[in-house]
C-alpha cells in the first residue's frame, strides 16, 4: 500500500494528515505501506515508527510540477492499493482510496463561495477527470458530500462520511491537568474566505448587547491578519491572534 500526501503544506490540512497516519499506525496498517510527504512545509518533517517514508522532491514550480503529477501518476507511482490524502485522485492508479477536504473542488454554480481561481479551475478539471479511478470518496461532513455529489454526479455511491481523528496531543491530555478558570475560551482557527462565516461574530456581538447579557464570562480567540481584524476590534469578547 501506498499513501500519498505530497502536496499537503497548509497547516491545517497537515494536522488533518499527521492525525490520518497517527491513526492508521495504531490500527496497524502502516507496517508495509510508503509513505510520499511533501518536501518543505510542517508534514515534511513528520516520521512514524512504522512505515517507509519518503520526501517527494519537486523540480519545477509547483503548480505545473503538482499538474504533471496527477497525469502522469501511473509513470511516478506503483499501481497499488493507494490512500491520497491530497484531494485529487491520480490518473492511471487503479484502487484508490481520495480524502477531499479542499471546498473549492466544488463547481462555483454550487456553492457560490467557491473560488474562481485559474488554480480551482484546473483542480476541479483534474477531479473530474480522474475520480473514475477512485473506489471510495471521503469526505468530512455531510454538507461537503451533497455538493460534492452535485457537482461530480457519477461519485455518488462512492462518498463515505468520516469526521477525521482527535489528535493524539488532545485526546490524551489529563482533564485533571487543566487549568481551571471562570472564563471560557473558544478557539476559532479559521483563514479570513467568506465561507468561514467571520461575519457571525458581528451578528453575536449585536444580540448579546440587545439582550443585556454579559460576555465577561467567555472569550473567542480568532487567526486573522489586522487589516481583516479591523470590522471586529471593537467587540470586547475577541482576542486575535494574528
Amino acid at each position: 500500500m501506498q499513501i500519498h500526501a505530497t502536496n499537503i503544506n497548509g497547516l491545517g490540512a497537515s494536522q488533518v494528515v499527521i492525525s490520518f497516519l497517527e491513526a492508521a499506525e495504531e490500527l496497524g496498517v502502516l507496517e508495509n505501506a510508503i509513505i510520499y510527504l511533501p518536501e518543505t512545509g510542517a508534514l515534511s518533517r513528520h516520521r512514524l515508527n512504522t512505515g517507509t517514508f519518503k520526501s517527494y522532491k519537486r523540480i519545477l514550480p509547483n503548480a505545473f510540477s503538482r499538474l504533471l503529477e496527477v497525469i502522469f501518476s501511473k509513470f511516478i507511482f506503483k499501481n497499488i492499493e493507494t490512500i491520497v490524502l491530497g484531494d485529487i485522485p491520480l490518473r492511471g492508479i487503479d484502487n484508490q482510496i481520495v480524502l477531499v477536504h479542499q471546498l473549492n473542488l466544488v463547481y462555483p454554480s454550487v456553492n457560490s463561495y467557491s473560488s474562481k481561481s485559474l488554480n480551482f479551475r484546473v483542480n476541479r478539471f483534474l477531479f473530474s477527470i480522474n475520480h473514475k479511478f477512485a473506489k471510495k470518496i471521503i469526505v468530512q461532513t455531510g454538507a461537503m458530500a451533497e455538493e460534492m455529489i452535485v457537482s461530480y454526479p457519477q461519485i455518488k455511491d462512492k462518498i463515505i462520511i468520516s469526521p477525521q481523528p482527535v489528535p493524539n496531543w488532545l485526546s490524551s491530555r489529563n482533564n485533571n491537568n487543566i487549568e481551571k478558570s471562570n472564563k471560557i475560551k473558544f478557539f476559532y482557527p479559521a483563514a479570513f474566505y467568506p465561507h468561514k462565516k467571520h461575519v457571525f461574530l458581528l451578528g453575536l456581538d449585536i444580540f448579546l448587547k440587545n439582550n443585556k447579557i454579559d460576555h465577561k464570562n467567555f472569550e473567542i480567540w480568532v487567526t486573522l491578519k489586522d487589516e481583516e481584524f479591523e470590522a471586529f476590534k471593537k467587540i470586547k469578547f475577541l482576542k486575535n491572534l494574528g
